[in-house]
């Protein structure tokens, strides 16, 4: 910014001159993050606002004979300086007749343009915009101002023109209003021009933009509406007749204005009489998109998209972005032809910065409180966060604090507790966001990184005395009470029920936040192997690292073909240039002279101490920095060199301590716009004992991720499989490994074996080199010079894999999430054919829970890259729950189920043509099987779901050391081993119990989701987190009430050093072993409650009842054996009758048809509830903001008391807005505020469900006594 002595060129007097402008976001951004699009410049014609937050026209009733008083520039001044993109005058009438009130501003003599010029000149003098709204008030003229009590009419004694007022035709607004003559031909002529004349004195006193009113009931408005306009001319009748008059005025004024001067037209997208009288013609969204498209075509910029005000019948539905939905609307219809502001219900900084970048609208329109209070916005730049916004003004560092922070704040977890809470904005009559704080008592620390909507906060935490005297949550406590304050009847003064009622119905989520840790899956240390390797390739790319001859991952001169060969990859000059990948682990070490340059400090953050770099502070915090080694470690002459060694790193450090949901979130969403691959090689413990995931506020980050990260081709997320093998872990049953969304990695080493400690699953995609057989990776470590020589594990396999990623999205940067895990997919090697896990699948290729589709080739990656066709939107198919023996399970509780016998237990499921097309399904790329299984030790069950194809998936083999009595309580297991299948047909699942004495289990409930490509891209839709994924309950039930998820216990993610084995370095690998040992299918029932398949004709295999064949070997076997089996069917069948008695008794009787994605969240506990975290600390805490244009409301005229206040006070009290059946209510442009908090017990009595008494522009006031 220029010098604050710097004079304004130009001005009579001294003001300091603001370059660049009040409002202007700084660039880049200090976080790294993009600017939110409300806080772009937008041009349109010569004109560029700094931002897209407009201030409407508001009426200041201060103008004498329609010439300004020195108020209004008080006002206009106060406002322009704090920085909206553009502030508009109040309607400004263009004929003395024309005017709402007699103290309302006019332009229709240059003496009225005269006093203009000084506001005009101070805007300039500002740097800023300034437009002026021409209006004319036709029917609606002459009407008292909303501080008199009295009739709306004002008669010539109180300076009114009663028997000069004009509409379409002779039909009064209301009763009390004055009867207008029907406008001549001639009449209209004169209107037009002086619209014209208006318009070339507004260009010569100075203004940027020009706006026609032709909204709210107003001349050009009533014009419009068939409810209205009676005439039988070519003004009446037909659509293009009623719209004729705008249109003649648009072209008048466009014809007199400079080409490169912006024109905008206000409009009501409805009247807001469809409910009142839906047979009956009214103006409605539809004629309001077509309007648009004439206006465009002669010339109109902007539509300023309002509602209501031109019937007192109206009945409007307020709310949060009431409003949006007509400009929505519009900007459906016009596309690009016409830019489209929105206005109304956006009243929190957050709802706007959401309508536009949806593209719902392309400015929003905002007014109330910068008039009343500009400077309540100025208390936020206290705030943590603040002093991070990077941007020239209070006001727009309010707005940021709310919708783009550029770091998280610091936590204070001694002190307080935090919260997550989903504010549903869109919540039809619901509360704002700051009157949800407020009646659950906490205050907003900051938005849950890109997650929009959810919001941390926090409430002090009571004395040490006093919490240990706390039996429950407060805030969760509070938050129940509301909730059952909200289904008890409302009286007719009952406040408390209805401010219960919205809050209830705007929380969709609140969770409590517990700090836990991850686990890395990296190494401990051990002793460096002996190593020598050619120096060709460093000859040929002049590398001088003195390590690169021990990076065998790159060069393997021992055994050639199995290294990630990227050398190729280097020659044709991709180095992973401009590509970012984010480290998200415990740290990254920026100073090590191997990182330093190719370091993103922008996009990096740590978490665990909320600083802003990642600094690795913990003695054992080297994990991060060798992996980002591995990835982009320079070509120079320390240690060795990355994959990607031009790309960049950005380091989120989440590792090192405990951290909460919201900031694991926050974490997998940093610098999503910049950043394209976040490499995880962290998760649960691999233990073979945990299954679990991420929990609901963490899915809900990735999956935003997927959908708008990169600009929307998503952000691709790479897991280590985990390093629990030794233990018989499977990535099965790790929640971020098993995602669909996540590209999962085992390892191989140096000689293409299989590592002991690599865990298998069918959830595998690939495989990357790493520690083994005598072998390590060599990379990067901690300190300025540092190098690791005994880096391994999965953690370092996933690293290899996010290099090949990077070099191929500087080749393809329009290559989507699924466009990457499709390449793996198609050009992964075989390796170790003779491995007898590899298996046939459908598509003709083989599969292998150990190496996924094979190892990954970099050359082979990247080739294909370049040439690659991109996919179609992902689409899926959801299947109804199969709900075995009334099983059902909710708050932790198995109820019913099938048993699973010593043979194991099937159930068959069918897919039909027809519901893949319904669902817009082409080709099968992941299935998820969710399943509902209780049995007391947990590792005893195996499952697998076994395609219309006989293509077998093992979902859960048996884990020995797995004795949680929790069982599968909606647990979500993945598969990519039926990717290209034809999923027509019946799939079948089989459960599978090891038989330990008193230890059984029941199968209650499954169900699956079919991932893939869409048929018709036009009709693909997002995926969307379901609030509730492990729930088994009965269809019947009556809709479930809000509850907050319940909270994990306090945990870390583990150091990826814990689990891995320390001869995983030196341990022999093996390539003669399957994953999962044979089962005998054969002696598998098929439960008699559900429709199953007849017995499958496939061969048995080897598995629990291998020797079998013995027992039939001769008569007398045979005999005994025959005799023990009916005995037990006789026991069987006594025992399925006792207990279907019993289940008849139960509350549950059927399961609902929930369909979750996986991804579910489960501890070693059965909630699986999503972790406690801290809320965004809010910016419009004080009250809300402008909600809306003009303040148009209705009410009865003797609800209007002065009060006792002055001129310009008694519009700033709260109105006691009257309902559709109170008496003709007055309505005119004016200050208003709807959605503002209650301050004070007086404004808490008063009824916010208003109907007639609201306007279109954004109804009545709590901060005015009166409204038009």
């Amino acid at each position: 910014m220029s010098n604050v002595n710097t004079p304004a060129p130009g001005a009579p007097y001294f003001t300091p001159y603001q370059n660049p402008p009040s409002g202007t976001a700084v660039v880049p951004q200090r976080s790294g993050k993009g600017v939110p699009k409300l806080f772009q410049p937008l041009k349109i014609r010569g004109v560029e606002f700094q931002n897209r937050i407009f201030l409407s026209p508001l009426c200041q009733y201060s103008a004498k004979d329609g010439i300004v008083t020195p108020w209004v520039f008080a006002h206009l001044g106060g406002i322009v300086s704090r920085g909206p993109g553009l502030t508009f005058t109040e309607a400004t009438a263009v004929t003395p007749e024309g005017r709402i009130t007699p103290e309302d501003a006019g332009i229709w003599t240059d003496e009225h343009a005269k006093a203009w010029k000084p506001i005009v000149d101070f805007a300039h003098s500002q740097n800023q915009k300034i437009g002026m709204q021409l209006a004319h008030a036709g029917r609606k003229a002459s009407t008292i101002a909303p501080w008199l009590n009295g009739p709306a009419l004002a008669g010539p004694e109180l300076g009114g023109w009663p028997e000069d007022i004009w509409g379409p035709s002779a039909i009064p607004w209301g009763p009390t209003y004055g009867e207008p003559k029907e406008l001549t031909k001639e009449g209209i002529k004169r209107v037009v021009n002086a619209f014209a004349d208006a318009a070339k004195r507004a260009v010569e006193t100075g203004f940027d933009v020009l706006e026609i009113h032709g909204a709210h009931g107003y001349l050009i408005s009533s014009f419009l509406s068939p409810t209205s306009n009676k005439r039988t001319d070519e003004y009446g009748g037909s659509f293009e007749n009623r719209i004729r008059l705008a249109v003649e005025v648009v072209d008048a004024v466009r014809a007199v204005i400079p080409k490169d001067m912006p024109l905008f037209f206000r409009v009501s997208g409805t009247e807001w009489l469809e409910e009142v009288a839906p047979n009956e013609p009214s103006w409605r969204p539809e004629d309001t998109a077509k309007l648009a498209l004439v206006l465009a075509e002669h010339g109109v910029d902007l539509l300023d998209v309002s509602a209501g005000g031109n019937s007192a019948n109206q009945k409007i539905r307020h709310g949060p972005e009431y409003q949006v939905p007509f400009a929505a609307t519009v900007k459906q219809a016009v596309g690009s032809k016409m830019f489209v502001g929105s206005v109304g219900g956006l009243g929190d900084g957050v709802v706007a910065a959401g309508v536009v970048e949806s593209g719902r609208a392309d400015v929003v329109f905002v007014g109330r409180m910068f008039q009343k209070n500009p400077g309540m916005f100025t208390p936020s730049l206290t705030h943590p966060l603040s002093a991070r916004m990077n941007l020239v003004s209070a006001f727009l560092a309010a707005f940021l604090v709310a919708v783009a922070a550029a770091g998280p704040a610091k936590r204070s977890y001694d002190t307080h507790n935090y919260y997550v809470l989903h504010h549903d904005s869109a919540a039809s009559l619901g509360a704002s966001l700051t009157e949800v704080l407020q009646a659950l008592n906490v205050e907003l620390v900051e938005q849950v990184g890109e997650l929009q909507d959810h919001w941390l906060v926090r409430q002090q935490k009571p004395p040490n005395h006093l919490a240990a005297r706390e039996a429950s949550d407060p805030v969760v406590s509070t938050f129940e009470a509301l909730k059952a304050e909200a289904l008890s009847p409302i009286g007719v003064r009952s406040e408390e029920t209805h401010l219960a009622r919205r809050v209830a119905s705007s929380v969709d989520f609140l969770s409590p936040q517990t700090l836990r840790r991850r686990v890395k899956r990296a190494p401990p240390p051990v002793s460096p192997p002996s190593s020598t390797s050619s120096r060709s390739v460093a000859t040929r790319f002049g590398i001088q690292d003195p390590l690169f001859p021990q990076q065998w991952h790159l060069v393997n001169d021992e055994f050639p073909q199995h290294m990630m060969n990227v050398t190729g990859v280097w020659e044709m000059g991709l180095k992973g240039k401009g590509v970012i990948s984010s480290l998200v682990d415990d740290g990254l070490d920026y100073e090590n002279t191997d990182l330093s340059e190719n370091f993103d400090e922008d996009n990096s953050y740590d978490f665990n101490d909320h600083e802003d770099l990642p600094t690795p502070k913990n003695f054992d915090d080297h994990h991060g920095t060798r992996c980002a080694g591995q990835i982009a470690a320079e070509k120079n002459t320390v240690c060795g060199i990355g994959i990607a060694h031009e790309s960049k790193v950005a380091g989120v450090r989440i590792l090192s301590g405990p951290i909460t949901d919201a900031d694991e979130a926050a974490a997998l969403n940093y610098g999503f716009q910049n950043v394209s691959i976040y490499s995880c090689s962290w998760g649960p413990p691999d233990n073979g004992m945990s299954m679990e995931g991420p929990n609901y506020l963490i899915q809900k980050a990735v999956v935003n991720g997927i959908n708008n990260g990169r600009g929307g081709k998503g952000s691709i997320f790479v897991f280590a499989s985990g390093n629990g093998a030794a233990h018989g872990d499977q990535c099965n049953f790790d929640g971020y490994t098993n995602s669909i969304y996540s590209i999962t990695v085992s390892a191989v080493d140096y000689k293409g074996l299989h590592p002991y400690y690599s865990e298998p699953c069918a959830a595998n995609m690939i495989v990357a080199y790493s520690s083994g057989s005598g072998r390590h990776i060599v990379t990067t470590d901690k300190g300025k010079d540092k190098c690791a020589t005994t880096h391994g594990g999965t953690s370092a396999a996933a690293p290899n894999a996010v290099g090949v990623f990077a070099l191929a999205l500087q080749a393809r940067p329009d290559l989507t999430w699924r466009d990457i895990q499709h390449l793996c997919v198609q050009t992964a090697g075989m390796i170790n054919a003779d491995d007898p896990d590899w298996e046939p699948i459908a598509n003709g290729r083989k599969y292998s829970y150990k190496y996924g589709f094979g190892v990954l080739d970099g050359y082979s990656f990247v080739k294909a890259a370049q040439s690659w066709k991109l996919v179609t939107p992902q689409a899926w198919l959801k299947t109804k729950t199969m709900r075995l023996g009334d099983g059902t399970f909710s708050n932790k509780t198995y109820t019913g189920g099938e048993f699973i016998p010593p043979g194991g237990l099937e159930s068959k499921m069918t897919i039909t043509k027809d519901m893949l097309t319904q669902s817009n399904v082409a080709a099968l790329e992941h299935i998820n099987v969710k399943v509902w299984i209780n049995h007391p030790v947990r590792g005893d069950v195996e499952v697998e779901i076994v395609s219309p194809n006989g293509i077998k998936s093992v979902l859960a083999g048996a884990r020995k050391v797995d004795h949680d009595a929790t069982g599968f309580p909606g647990w979500t297991f993945m598969s990519v081993k039926h990717w290209g299948e034809n999923p027509v047909g019946d799939w079948v699942l089989k459960v599978k119990d090891q038989n330990s004495p008193g230890k059984n289990g029941t199968l209650l409930g499954w169900n699956m989701i079919l991932w893939g490509s869409s048929i018709d891209p036009s009709k693909a839709v997002k995926y969307e987190v379901p609030l509730v994924d492990d729930v088994l309950s009965p269809p019947e039930d009556v809709p479930a009430t809000i509850q907050p998820a319940p909270a994990t216990s306090t945990k870390q993610h583990p150091k990826p050093t814990e689990h891995l084995p320390p001869d995983h370095g030196h341990a022999t690998g093996e390539n003669t072993k399957p994953a999962f040992s044979p089962t005998n299918d054969a002696a598998i029932v098929q439960p008699s409650s559900t429709s199953t398949s007849p017995p499958l004709s496939e061969a048995p295999d080897l598995g629990w009842f291998s020797d079998m064949s013995s027992l039939v070997t001769g008569q007398k076997w045979f005999f005994v054996a025959l005799g023990a089996v009916s005995i037990f069917g006789v026991a069987v069948g006594v025992f399925f009758w006792r207990r279907r008695v019993a289940m008849r008794s139960s509350d549950y009787t059927s399961l609902n048809n929930e369909n979750e994605v996986g991804m579910t969240a489960l501890g070693t506990s059965i909630s699986g509830g999503p972790r406690t975290t801290r809320e965004l600390y809010d910016a419009f805490g004080e009250v809300s903001d402008d909600d809306d244009d003009e303040t148009t409301a209705l009410r009865p005229q003797q609800e209007r008391t002065t009060g006792g206040l002055g001129f310009h006070s008694g519009f700033l009290d709260d109105d006691n807005p009257s309902t559709a059946a109170g008496l003709t209510p007055q309505y005119r442009d004016e200050p208003d505020d709807d959605n503002t908090h209650a301050q004070s017990k007086r404004e808490e009595s008063i009824d916010v469900e208003r109907d007639a008494s609201h306007s279109g522009s954004g109804g009545s006031s709590r901060q005015h006594t009166s409204t038009d």
